[in-house]
């Protein structure tokens, strides 16, 4: 798995905190994430990406997701 963290220029450093970029080329399937107090907005270019019960903050391919502040980690 492959895990790059950006940040902002700083016109937009009071409202951005970074931008994150994850590829997943291997046999892994679960990665955990932890809660981090902040709001993500989520551009999926890959395939679909479920929760570990496949319900919960499930995003499909090709799309975009606002997730809200967590308070306990996701699969």
């Amino acid at each position: 798995m492959k895990y790059q963290e950006f940040y902002p220029s700083n016109n937009f450093q009071d409202i951005i905190d970074a931008y994150w970029v994850t590829q997943n080329n291997t046999k892994e399937k679960s990665q955990k994430i932890l809660p981090d107090a902040c709001v993500d907005i989520v551009f999926n270019f890959g395939k679909n990406i479920f929760s570990k019960n496949k319900t919960e903050n499930s995003v499909p391919k090709e799309s975009i997701a606002i997730i809200g502040m967590m308070i306990k980690y996701s699969d």
